[in-house]
C-alpha cells in the first residue's frame, strides 16, 4: 500500500491533476492486499530479562504492568481516557523533576508512560536510568514516587498546573493554525490513514479536549493511573552496564522490598504570586528614537543605557521572540571562567530567583508562555524567550528578574553533576567526542575562549563537576547587573504597545 499526502500553500494548483500526471501510470502488484497477520495472544511466559552492554555507561531499568493489548476506536470517550492518563503522567514527571534537584536522589532520570509495545502489550511502564553502582537505590526511589501517586493520588495545585499548560497549548494552536507548519498536519493525515485515528483541526481539539480538561477531577486522574497499573503481569527489564546477572531475582527483590515500605502522604503545595511583577514604574527617559523604514525596525535607546529593537512580523500568529544581549561573552573571560561558563549555562535558570525556587516559579508560570533560557556566546550573554502577545510583559519581567534577582540555588547543580560523567562517556563514543575534546583544543592551541564553526572546546568532566554555585554567581552576577543591555523583540505584536511595556 502507498499513502500520498500533499499539504502546504498550493495556491491555484490542482493537486488531483498533478497526482494523476505523476502517478497515473503506476501499477500495483496485481494481487489483493493481504491483511496483516493476527498478533495472537501473548503467553507472558518470560517477562524478565537483562541485556548486558558494558559500552553503555548507565543502567536502564524498566518495571512494567503487562496486559494484552486492546484495540480501541478513536472516539471522544477514548480521548478522555487517554487525556486523564496523560495528565497523571505529567504530574508524576513534575514530581520526578523536583526530586532530581535534591542531592540525595540516586536516579538520573525516571519516566512513567503507557506501554503499547508492538501493540502486543499495554499497561503502565516505569523507566529508570541510574549509574551502574546505584541502580538499587535509584530504582527504589523512583518506584516509591509511583507508589505514592497510586496510593495517595494527586493534589489540586498539581492538576491545575498541568491543566493550565495544556489549555494554553490548545488555545494557541487555534490562534496559530493559519500560519502553522505543514509537517504536523501532514503527519496527522498519515497517522489517520495508518493508525485508524480521526484527524481533527485545532478548533476541534480545543472544543473536545478543552471541555474534558476543564471538567477533569483528581479522582479521574488517580483512577486512570490505578487502572494502568492494575490487573497485569509484572515485567522486569535491565539494559546497559549492570551489576547483576538475574533480573527476575535481583530486580524482583528490590521491587518486592520497595512495595512493602510504608509511605507518607506528600505535603500540600501553596501557591504564591509572582514577586517581580512591574508596579507601573516610570520608564527611563528616551535619549534616541529612530525607525529603519526599509526594514520596519524601531530602535530606542534609554538614558540608563538599555537599547531596544522592535520588529513586528506576521510570519507566525501569536508568536513573539525576545532576546537580551548582555555584556561580553567567552572572549572576555579567563580560561578558568570558561569552565564555569559551561556549567553556568546549564544551571543558572534552575537556580530560580531570590523569592522563588525553580519549582515554585514553574507553578506560578503554569498556563503562561514565559520561559527564559540562557546562553553564553563568544561576545555576549544571552537571555532568550519565545512568548505570546498576552505574556510579553510577564516574559520581560521574568528576564529582568533573572538579571537583577537570580537565586543561584544549587538545586540544578546536583542533577547536572550527576549527569556530566555519563554524558561525557556517551559523547566519547561518538564522532563529536574526539572532535571537541582532542581536535578542537589542538586546533585553537588550548584557547578555550574561542569557538570554531559553532563548536566550543570541551572540558574534562573532573573540571566541570568541581564547579560550585558560588563560582557561577561570581561569574554571572556582576555581568548581568552592571553590563550594557540590548533587547530585540520580533514577532506578532504592536510596536507602539511594546514601547510602553
Amino acid at each position: 500500500n502507498m499513502t500520498l499526502a500533499i499539504v502546504g500553500d498550493l495556491g491555484d494548483l490542482e493537486p488531483e491533476a498533478l497526482v494523476r500526471e505523476a502517478f497515473g501510470d503506476m501499477r500495483g502488484p496485481g494481487t489483493p492486499v493481504q491483511p496483516e497477520p493476527a498478533m495472537g495472544t501473548p503467553t507472558l511466559a518470560e517477562t524478565s530479562f537483562v541485556i548486558q552492554e558494558p559500552e553503555i555507561p548507565i543502567s536502564q531499568l524498566v518495571i512494567a504492568n503487562l496486559k494484552p493489548y486492546v484495540k480501541r476506536a478513536d472516539s471522544v470517550a477514548e480521548r478522555k481516557r487517554h487525556l486523564e492518563l496523560t495528565v497523571a503522567h505529567a504530574i508524576l514527571q513534575l514530581r520526578y523533576s523536583e526530586a532530581l534537584k535534591k542531592p540525595e536522589t540516586r536516579f538520573l532520570q525516571a519516566q512513567v508512560s503507557e506501554n503499547d509495545n508492538l501493540k502486543v502489550f499495554e499497561g503502565g511502564e516505569l523507566t529508570v536510568i541510574t549509574k551502574p553502582d546505584e541502580w538499587q537505590e535509584g530504582l527504589r526511589e523512583a518506584l516509591l514516587g509511583l507508589r505514592s501517586a497510586l496510593e495517595f493520588g494527586f493534589q489540586q495545585a498539581e492538576l491545575d498546573e498541568v491543566r493550565a499548560g495544556m489549555l494554553r497549548e490548545l488555545g494557541e494552536a487555534v490562534e496559530r493554525e493559519r500560519t502553522a507548519d505543514s509537517r504536523p498536519l501532514m503527519e496527522s493525515i498519515l497517522q489517520a490513514a495508518e493508525e485508524d485515528t480521526v484527524p481533527t483541526d485545532a478548533d476541534t481539539d480545543l472544543r473536545i479536549h478543552g471541555a474534558i480538561l476543564k471538567a477533569m477531577t483528581l479522582k479521574e486522574c488517580h483512577d486512570a493511573l490505578q487502572t494502568s497499573w492494575t490487573g497485569g503481569t509484572l515485567g522486569l527489564v535491565g539494559i546497559g552496564t549492570l551489576r547483576f546477572d538475574d533480573a527476575a531475582k535481583d530486580m524482583g527483590a528490590v521491587y518486592t522490598k520497595t512495595m512493602e515500605e510504608e509511605l507518607k502522604a506528600p505535603e500540600s503545595e501553596q501557591s504564591i504570586p509572582f514577586a517581580y511583577a512591574s508596579k507601573g514604574q516610570e520608564q527611563p527617559p528616551v535619549v534616541r528614537l529612530s525607525q529603519v523604514e526599509d526594514l520596519g525596525i524601531g530602535q530606542i535607546e534609554y538614558e540608563n543605557g538599555v537599547r531596544l529593537n522592535l520588529k513586528p512580523t506576521d510570519f507566525k500568529e501569536r508568536e513573539i521572540l525576545v532576546r537580551a544581549r548582555i555584556g561580553n561573552g567567552r572572549l572576555g573571560m579567563s580560561p578558568g571562567e570558561c569552565v564555569v561558563a559551561e556549567v553556568a549555562s546549564e544551571v543558572f535558570i534552575g537556580g530560580g530567583l531570590e523569592a522563588h525556587d525553580a519549582d515554585s516559579l514553574r507553578r506560578i508560570l503554569a498556563g503562561k508562555q514565559a520561559r527564559v533560557n540562557i546562553g553564553i556566546q563568544d561576545d555576549s550573554i544571552e537571555l532568550t524567550c519565545a512568548t505570546s502577545p498576552q505574556d510579553l510583559l510577564l516574559s520581560l519581567e521574568l528576564m529582568c528578574a533573572y538579571m537583577e534577582h537570580a537565586g543561584y540555588r544549587p538545586d540544578a547543580l546536583y542533577a547536572v553533576r550527576a549527569q556530566i560523567p555519563v554524558l561525557h562517556e556517551q559523547m566519547m563514543r561518538t564522532p563529536q567526542g574526539p572532535l571537541v575534546m582532542d581536535f578542537l583544543p589542538a586546533l585553537i592551541q588550548g584557547n578555550n575562549r574561542y569557538s570554531w564553526m559553532g563548536m566550543t572546546p570541551g572540558h574534562a568532566p573532573e573540571e566541570l563537576v568541581s564547579v560550585k554555585m558560588e563560582e557561577v554567581r561570581a561569574l554571572l552576577e556582576p555581568r548581568l547587573k552592571n553590563s550594557a543591555v540590548e533587547i530585540t523583540i520580533i514577532g506578532d505584536f504592536d510596536q507602539a504597545e511594546a514601547m510602553n511595556l
